[in-house]
């Protein structure tokens, strides 16, 4: 399909780049959904739309997407490498630092959130 990889646009947003064209473009909304349920505390359903991200990014790592199947992918991933790779791989860190955050922030929540869930008043 054109020129370059698809493969960060297409982690960033899973498992929305499922969806031809417009899921590459949905990683702003979907990382703003998921800050939004960090920021309200609401942890268990921050951990299930991470789990359900993760699991897709091993999909989309290991298939493809609509966009580029996975062998195709992969070959342009490190043509494209070649051609610019501090600014490929300085993508990759700022998803995966994004990604290491977000589930930090989760887990150690849900069990505070839980809590502060139990002597709530009704």
């Amino acid at each position: 399909m054109g020129h370059g990889s698809y493969l960060p646009f297409s982690i960033d947003a899973a498992p929305f780049s499922i969806i031809p064209y417009i899921g590459l473009f949905s990683a702003p909304v979907f990382w703003a959904i998921v800050g939004l349920l960090l920021a309200s505390r609401r942890f268990r359903a921050a951990l299930a739309v991470l789990m359900m991200h993760t699991t897709a990014v091993g999909f989309v790592l290991w298939f493809g997407s609509p966009m580029e199947p996975g062998d195709e992918q992969w070959k342009d991933f490190w043509r494209t490498e070649a051609v610019i790779p501090t600014a490929l791989w300085s993508a990759i860190l700022l998803y995966v630092a994004g990604l290491v955050v977000a589930w930090a922030m989760a887990p150690g929540g849900a069990s505070a959130g839980a809590a502060s869930d139990a002597v709530r008043p009704r």
